[in-house]
């Protein structure tokens, strides 16, 4: 999913995935002013115009022919968008659906091996739908799920060789500028990430860590886009027996943070060094 000879162009985006959809759903349904909202829902709809764009032409975001990690970046933001995003965060000048080639992609992912198994879109809504109190004050988690629509057919097998011509996408920086006072306008502005070690085959370089079997745990939570990242490389790369995981009940307590699902008797004892 990170192939050597295309780490340049699965970085630059990757960071047009991150800036362009997976921050800017949460920009516009988080935003408190009414001009932070419009900015935001217009650059979610630039994206996916653009992305609908490309995917006419290109199998995958960074290649014809070879699934990248700047895919499951996008694809667990797409498998929420008419469910949640559209409905909750307002990005409602149109369903995903409306977009051919986007929806025919989505399709194409989740109908592979390992995938679908990784979505619990009940427990997505009801997480959303519960605990985004600013957006949905009474709680209320609607019916119904665009889930069975992702089984249908699509048509990317038909439609692209590995022969198909490639086309290129421009990076959007990652801005923290004027963070703050961005805020106090009332724009949401997601903080960068610290956790910046990767898992190479031997982890020699700064900042890796060495490809080990039982050395690493995954806990997750259904509800999130980030785990759900996670959860689908692992399912696409075929690490269910390398990496073990344990689900986290998917509403955070204010006190407690994170913990288990309701139904085990006790915290376990984690056994991790």
């Amino acid at each position: 999913l990170y192939p050597k000879a295309n780490e340049k162009k699965t970085d630059s985006v990757g960071m047009w995935v991150q800036n362009g959809i997976n921050n800017a759903v949460y920009k516009a349904g988080l935003s408190k002013s009414q001009k932070a909202y419009e900015e935001a829902v217009e650059n979610v709809f630039d994206f996916l115009d653009e992305a609908e764009s490309l995917l006419a032409v290109s199998r995958y975001l960074c290649s014809n022919n070879e699934l990248s990690v700047a895919d499951i970046q996008l694809v667990t933001t797409l498998l929420r968008f008419d469910d949640v995003y559209y409905l909750l965060f307002k990005c409602s000048k149109r369903r995903l659906r409306s977009y051919y080639n986007l929806t025919s992609y989505l399709r194409e992912l989740y109908q592979m091996p390992g995938v679908a198994s990784t979505v619990d879109m009940d427990q997505i809504k009801d997480h959303y739908y519960s605990n985004f109190t600013s957006a949905n004050p009474n709680q209320v988690v609607p019916k119904g799920s665009s889930l069975s629509s992702f089984k249908l057919q699509h048509d990317r097998d038909k439609k692209f060789s590995p022969k198909s011509k490639e086309k290129t996408s421009v990076a959007i920086e990652e801005d923290q500028t004027n963070a703050a006072s961005r805020r106090a306008k009332g724009e949401y502005v997601r903080g960068v990430s610290q956790q910046r070690r990767w898992i190479t085959r031997d982890g020699d370089g700064d900042n890796e860590l060495p490809a080990e079997k039982g050395r690493y745990h995954l806990y997750v939570a259904n509800n999130c886009p980030w785990c759900h990242r996670t959860m689908m490389a692992r399912a696409i790369l075929g690490l269910e027996d390398v990496i073990s995981v344990d689900v986290l009940f998917y509403r955070r307590d204010p006190d407690n943070g994170w913990q288990f699902l309701p139904d085990e008797s006790e915290l376990r004892q984690d056994e991790l060094d």
